[in-house]
């Protein structure tokens, strides 16, 4: 059960879904590119299209509750 750790529940199944998807090496070379500059890290993982598309900002957010 996550409902006190929403947060935490829904970053477990991201990161569930990327290992999933692409499989920990595959993560691994993207973390690498640039490993001091954890914002690249983000856009790769989250700024993107379809299972790189999973973040969002609050406007878009809510935009979608409406």
């Amino acid at each position: 059960m996550c409902f006190p750790f929403l947060y935490v529940c829904r970053l477990m199944n991201m990161c569930s879904n990327f290992v999933d998807e692409l499989g920990e090496e595959q993560l691994y070379e993207i973390y690498r590119q640039d490993p001091s500059d954890s914002k690249a890290f983000e856009k790769s993982l989250c700024r993107g299209t379809g299972i790189f598309g999973d973040c969002s900002t609050k406007d878009e957010q809510q935009r979608q509750e409406l």
